[in-house]
């Protein structure tokens, strides 16, 4: 294989060797130069006539030189020599491309979106170098890529600049289509004479891309390798599906191929984009081409029938907007004849596609109606190709180029990865976002496909002829249908009358499409009825029913009835049903008088005469044509036989001739829905294909239908297969569509749009007939209006509710859908029905779903309060607090409040506070403001604030302030309550709350709170009997919790014994909170229950009892008094992997345990706090104890994958920091992460370890503080206290609605902690006391400036002279000071040239002695050299004159 790679060694002499070498040394005047033939072979060689070496380079590609001699190797320019410079690792990132067996070049579109040139191709197909050559992909070179000849081609072009190889190696090694004989496959040299190419260009980096399967060849992968070893390289895998981002499947291994120092960051494949993944979602309709293109695509009698034969694959052929087109092969198009690229002469066997399967897809032509193929330029937009390419061959021709390129959206990204990652490396480099690259490419595909590929259809001149002569002409497409026309104008005609279409005498077919070319004749209209319309200026009234809201509207005649409903709730109403039972579509022109009634209702279907009626007018004519009659089966004869009702071969079926029968169509219904059944006689054996646009809406009954009909037909059921034509968009136009489908089943012309097949189910319901049984689509209204409902509960948003619930219908089928709608959970039911294969689909987007995330959360889970994961199961009930009252309604009782001497402090109205005022008033946070910012007193009196809601426990600091709870009536109900706030006072007399006397003492029990959990997989008694009475059950297996009353009582009674002077009613004194959960810790019914839990308050006298009793299933649980937290006098000792034998012979051994724990699974030791180092100690004396009470959680990332708890507890003492680990959480690929718990935080938010930095930030407080008091403590609904607020108040003013509330600065309304504030009197005090010390220190400046002016002329001249005396001193310093500085310099410059000749004479002396050696060595050797060969020859003639001697 290195052969392969790197050429062949130096061969004998004079013959011509190839490769790379590297410059070493030149010798003789530059006539020859030493150079070192790189990998593999290394060995050292003298290249004569290094003229023709390049220069200013290290590496050269030697082409053609001859060998001249083998020790030592010399090589000699021939006439064909050639010599390229080689790029070295580049410093500036190059970004021209070349490309290897290139193809139609789709590889290298891609990067040149980045800006990259094209500038060598190689390709060895002719076929595709003049597509190359037609789409200007630089020089292209028609030659095998192995070919040195084009290597040499290439160099020569590229000529050492940097290159990047793009090389799409062939993929039928490795493919499933494919033999997959890996390396001993023909085609397998082709990657190793992309690889040679690679070699001898020096390229800076290559792209790869096969099959995912060639990534996992053996084969494959040492090729790489031993080139990533020969050029330094590192290499990163990538698999691309391009159904991710485009609605084209097309999986692809992408290899990168670049020095290390490019490959250093992360390459990641793309994220999936859910915008684009539908033919749908880039194009509105398949576009109309060209006729000759059109019919160049049409699908040849011989593939429909492959495509229609299961035999050749039953995976789906046809394909519509509302999908993700399949991948495409090469042979896409070209598997009945010879490949246009010359790969294959002859068409393909039919035992190969039937075992590979013939792969591909066909769409219905928007301008013919009739099955083709993809067009080049809609397969190139759906294959990620830009629109710019251009194709030199017929649209069928074209084809098998487009089915074995590489996407050039893949390629748009693996180059990006690669500009991003060498950026890194590259400080020149201009970093760029991948993501944003792609993005900006698909917009733009989008942009060039709009512009330059929307065809439109070419319009006809149509001639209408009236009956009264007048002539008419309309401009009509090849996609429009003779139903148009009537459609149209029967807009304007009496609702009674009737209009036909002829072509000369001919009845033009409602499905008649008009001719793309004008045939010169005239088409006439013949319209019946009631010609002439009602005068516009008559007026008509109208009446409009829909349940029982009834409204009258008064129109002109001839107005449309969407007028008339334009102010009513009818917008999602779309067609209406009179009293006759006629149907009036929304733009239905209003003739008739007055007394018409219209009632909204659903749609009605088909019915089955109706039905049987149009199937037999659509076969009529062509049994004229073709001689042979299909056979026809009824809608109610198949419901007969569905019914089971008779049997299929009674004598009611029997059919006459039933051999020569080659053909059958039988529509049926079933569950409310039509859909046709059609069978074909092929040798003998029936062959039945189900027409149904639903996936398997029928299936099982066109099965059933299918089996039976072949009893009668004499022929066995050989295969069976789904297919559809057409799209359903309508509930109730499933009946038309198998019109439609058995139209286009007799090779009729269809291919009707949505709107136009709506049309045609209007038109035939007019179609008036006396029907047995009608059936309405896959979803009658109501059913969708219940699934509306239900998506509408769970994210969807309304206005796309009604498209989503019939897009749901029409995909998993309404008979599912109303299945999950009547099971017991039909949300889980229409999930389960919407994730089965085949039929999958989304019912909420990622969108929706975020939007009912985020609302759900706001109104149920607290996320807009405070610690909201800790309230959220607390607050499920509304909580009444402070901000609800209305501060004007609370009256004070003026006896609550009293100051220093006991005097009653009057209730006053915050406009009533004023500078020495005297009262209590009662504010909001806002009115207080201004003084809790500024806290002094502004009265000798007593005068405070009562602040509502409450300040936060940090603003209390102040001594003015303090909390404080008081009694009020509220408002017009006069409901008493207890209402929390914050006292602020503001005047020098202090004012406290005034309980009342009392001389009874009361006596208050103290007491303890237990959590109590119970595991049934323990519990030794009856679970069912437990469940009835869990709390007795309880206290029968803790007697600790029963009160002993002295009865039967002994030294070892186990009950509670209070003490003699304790009146105590029962050890326990409160319970609360029982639940029964199941494993996971929900709530589930109590015989399904595996854990019952429940909280205990009892008398803190039986607490030690309590908690040392050892029942088997029982444990319990110490928490604080306030439910905050856990007891924290003590602390469990976890024990690691141990079951509950284990934890029991730990409690036993260890003499300060009191009880076991269990939590699910995990068992523990609960010990008291003070003991907790010495039980962790003996009873896991393998993991080290830490003393720390975790309250703080912290996250560590990144550090390596693999740390241990050990590890990490080394680590924190390293760092000072007593911290314990808790468990690994989600890392990322930069490395694992950990929760830690801690009492503080680290010494730094960034530490070192491992040999990087971890980043430490703090992801959670566990509060320690005591549970939140209500403010507002009231036995009243809040709904009956809380006032209606008024709208227009600005939300942000509310404090509960502040985002910036948790921001404290020095702005903050809170006063810092220690602030003081400042009597009234004393304020005074202060002010008097500054104006006195200002007036006497402005008399004592005034006597001291007397002084002063005295002696202030004297100094004026001494001052003078001195001056002019440092001046002249001054200037003579200056001076010297100069010429010193000029001597330095001048001693400096001597010093340094004396420097300089030291080291030239060094050199001097160096170069003298290196010459003398080498001119020594060299002379040495020649003489040495002549010597031996003389000597050798001397001896040689002696030797031969002693044998003849």
């Amino acid at each position: 294989m290195e052969c392969a790679l790197f050429g062949e060694p130096p061969a004998a002499v004079e013959e011509s060797w190839s490769g790379v070498v590297s410059l070493c040394s030149s010798l003789e005047g530059d006539e020859a130069f030493w150079v070192a033939v790189l990998h593999p072979w290394g060995h050292d060689a003298l290249v004569a006539d290094c003229g023709l070496l390049p220069t200013g380079c290290n590496k050269v590609t030697l082409y053609h030189w001859v060998v001249s001699s083998k020790e030592p190797l010399i090589l000699t320019a021939a006439a064909t020599s050639q010599a390229y410079p080689c790029s070295s690792l580049p410093r500036t990132f190059g970004s021209d491309l070349i490309e290897f067996a290139a193809g139609n070049g789709a590889m290298g579109l891609g990067p040149t979106f980045l800006g990259a040139r094209i500038r060598v191709s190689i390709e060895s197909c002719t076929y595709a170098v003049e597509h190359l050559k037609l789409n200007n992909h630089g020089l292209v070179i028609h030659d095998d890529i192995s070919s040195l000849a084009a290597i040499k081609l290439a160099h020569a072009e590229l000529n050492g600049s940097p290159t990047t190889g793009l090389f799409g190696f062939p993929c039928q090694p490795y493919s499933k289509q494919g033999l997959q004989l890996g390396e001993y496959d023909v085609r397998f040299d082709t990657l190793l004479g992309g690889l040679k190419a690679t070699w001898f260009l020096q390229l800076q980096s290559l792209i790869i891309e096969c099959v995912p399967s060639a990534c996992t060849t053996s084969a494959v992968q040492e090729a790489l390798d031993i080139l990533c070893k020969a050029m330094g390289w590192e290499k990163v895998d990538l698999l691309l599906d391009l159904k991710h981002q485009w609605p084209m499947r097309r999986a692809r291994w992408w290899g990168i191929l670049a020095p290390p120092g490019w490959l250093s960051g992360p390459l990641h494949v793309w994220l999936p984009d859910s915008r684009f993944q539908t033919a749908g979602s880039l194009l509105k309709s398949w576009p109309a081409w060209a006729v000759d293109e059109e019919e160049d695509l049409l699908l040849t009698h011989q593939e429909y029938l492959i495509f229609q034969d299961q035999a050749f694959g039953t995976d789906q052929r046809w394909y519509g907007l509302q999908r993700q087109l399949p991948t495409i092969l090469h042979s896409y198009g070209a598997w009945f004849g010879p490949c246009p690229c010359g790969c294959r002469s002859a068409a393909m066997a039919p035992e190969t596609l039937k075992l590979k399967g013939i792969r591909g897809c066909y769409v219905t032509s928007s301008l013919t109606g009739q099955p083709r193929l993809l067009h080049p330029y809609e397969l190139a937009y759906m294959l990620g190709i830009p629109c710019s390419m251009k194709f030199n061959t017929s649209p069928r021709d074209t084809l098998p180029l487009l089915g074995n390129v590489a996407s050039s959206m893949q390629s748009v990204w693996i180059y990006a990865l690669l500009v991003q990652s060498a950026s890194r490396a590259i400080p020149e480099m201009f970093a760029i976002d991948p993501a944003q690259v792609l993005d900006k490419y698909k917009r733009e595909l989008i942009r060039q496909f709009n512009q330059a590929h929307c065809i439109e259809v070419p319009l006809s001149s149509l001639c209408i002829v009236a009956e009264d002569g007048a002539e008419l002409t309309l401009f009509a497409a090849g996609t429009n249908l003779a139903a148009d026309l009537l459609h149209a104008e029967k807009l304007q005609l009496h609702p009674e009358a009737s209009c036909r279409l002829f072509d000369g005498d001919r009845q033009m077919s409602q499905f008649e499409r008009f001719p793309v070319q004008p045939h010169g004749r005239c088409y006439r209209l013949l319209i019946e009825g009631p010609y002439a319309k009602v005068s516009k200026d008559e007026m008509i009234v109208i009446s409009l029913n829909d349940g029982q809201d009834h409204w009258v509207e008064l129109l002109r005649a001839g107005q449309f009835l969407f007028e008339a409903l334009s102010s009513k709730p009818f917008e999602h109403i779309y067609h209406f049903v009179d009293s006759a039972g006629r149907l009036y579509s929304r733009d239905t022109r209003l003739w008739q008088g007055p007394g018409l009634g219209l009632a909204s209702g659903p749609v009605p279907g088909l019915g089955a005469n109706l039905i049987w009626h149009a199937m037999q007018s659509l076969t009529r004519d062509l049994n004229a044509q073709k001689g042979a009659a299909p056979l026809l089966i009824s809608p109610a004869l198949a419901a007969q036989i569905l019914g089971a009702s008779i049997s299929p071969t009674g004598s009611e079926l029997e059919i006459g001739n039933a051999l020569r029968i080659s053909e059958c169509f039988c529509i049926f219904a079933a569950e409310g829905h039509w859909a046709l059944l059609w069978g074909c006689r092929h040798e003998g054996d029936l062959h039945w294909t189900y027409l149904d646009p639903l996936s398997d809406g029928l299936r099982s009954q066109a099965w059933t239908l299918a089996s039976h009909l072949s009893g009668l037909l004499r022929g066995a059921l050989v295969s069976f297969r789904h297919f559809s034509v057409y799209t359903q968009s309508d509930s109730f136009t499933c009946g038309t569509l198998a019109l439609l489908h058995l139209a286009a089943a007799l090779g009729l012309p269809g291919g009707l749009p949505p709107h136009a097949v709506q049309t045609l189910h209007l038109w035939l319901l007019r179609q008036s007939r006396a029907e047995s049984f009608r059936a309405y689509g896959p979803a009658d209204s109501t059913t969708i209006r219940q699934l509306t409902d239900v998506l509408i509960g769970h994210g969807v948003f309304p206005q796309a509710a009604s498209e989503r619930a019939q897009l749901v219908a029409n995909k998993i089928g309404i008979a599912a859908v109303q299945q999950a709608l009547n099971s017991r959970n039909p949300w889980a039911a229409l999930k389960d029905k919407a994730s089965q294969p085949g039929s999958a689909i989304r019912l909420v987007t990622h969108e929706e779903l975020e939007a009912q995330i985020t609302a759900r959360a706001k109104t149920k889970h607290g996320c807009h309060i405070p610690r909201a994961k800790e309230k959220k199961s607390r607050t499920a009930a509304t909580r009444f607090t402070a901000e609800n009252l209305d501060v004007s309604l609370l009256p004070l009782d003026k006896s609550h409040f009293k100051d220093e001497d006991g005097d009653d402090i009057p209730q006053i109205q915050f406009e009533e506070v004023r500078s020495n005022g005297r009262g209590i008033a009662v504010c909001s946070q806002t009115d207080a403001r201004a003084f809790i910012v500024d806290p002094k007193s502004i009265s000798t009196d007593a005068l405070a604030l009562l602040v509502l809601p409450p300040l936060p426990p940090e603003a209390c600091a102040s001594a003015n302030i303090t909390s404080m709870r008081f009694p009020a009536v509220y408002g017009p109900q006069q409901e008493p309550m207890l209402v929390q706030s914050t006292m602020v006072s503001i005047g020098d007399v202090d004012i406290h709350r005034h309980f009342g006397a009392s001389d009874t003492k009361l006596a208050v029990l103290d007491t303890s709170v237990f959590k109590t959990v119970i595991y049934r997989d323990e519990l030794e008694q009856d679970w069912a009997r437990f469940i009835q009475h869990p709390v007795r059950y309880l206290t029968e297996l803790l007697p600790a919790l029963q009160l002993c009353r002295g009865r039967k009582c002994g030294a070892e009674c186990p009950r509670f014994h209070p003490p003699l002077d304790e009146d105590i009613d029962g050890a326990i004194q409160e319970v609360w909170a029982r639940k029964f959960l199941s494993d996971s810790g929900r709530p589930v019914k109590p015989a399904e229950a595996a854990i019952y839990q429940l909280y205990l308050r009892v008398a803190s006298l039986t607490a030690t009892q309590v908690l040392e009793s050892s029942v088997m299933g029982v444990y319990i649980e110490p928490r604080k008094a306030d439910l905050s937290g856990t007891d924290p006098n003590y602390t469990v000792v976890w024990l690691p992997k141990a079951d509950r034998n284990a934890a029991v012979r730990a409690l036993k051994s260890f003499d300060g345990a009191q009880a076991l724990v269990r939590v699910r699974d995990r068992y523990g030791v609960r010990v008291p706090v003070a003991h907790a180092a010495a039980a962790s100690k003996e009873l896991r004396p393998d993991i080290p104890y830490v003393d720390v009470r975790i309250s703080r959680v912290f996250r560590l990332h990144p550090i390596p994958h693999g740390v241990q708890r050990n590890t990490l507890l080394k680590l924190f003492k390293d760092w000072g920091w007593t911290a314990k680990p808790m468990q690994p959480t989600k890392g990322s690929a930069l490395g694992s992460a950990w929760e830690v718990g801690a009492d503080k935080p680290p010494p730094k938010p960034i530490m070192p370890g491992f040999g990087a930095d971890v980043l430490i930030s703090e992801v959670r407080a566990r509060s320690t503080a005591n549970a939140e008091l209500p403010s507002v403590i009231s036995s009243c609904h809040p709904r009956k206290l809380t006032p209606a607020k008024s709208t227009s108040a600005d939300p942000w003013l509310q404090a509960s609605n502040d985002p910036w509330k948790q921001w404290s600065a020095s702005s903050s309304s809170h006063v810092a902690p220690g602030a003081t504030s400042t009597k009234h009197l004393q304020a005074l005090e202060t002010r008097l006391q500054a104006s006195l010390k200002d007036t006497v220190q402005a008399q004592l400046e005034e006597h001291a400036q007397d002084a002063s002016m005295a002696s202030d002329t004297t100094l004026v001249a001494f001052q003078q002279e001195a001056d002019q005396r440092f001046r002249v001193l001054e200037a003579g310093v200056s001076e010297l000071k100069a010429q010193g500085q000029q001597f330095r310099s001048w001693f400096n410059d001597v010093h340094k040239g004396m420097e300089q000749m030291g080291t030239q004479i060094a050199g001097v002396q160096k170069t003298t002695e290196h010459l003398t050696t080498t001119l020594g060595a060299s002379v040495t050797s020649s003489v040495n050299d002549a010597f031996d060969a003389r000597f050798a020859q001397l001896e040689a003639m002696l030797a031969k004159r002693s044998r003849h001697e």
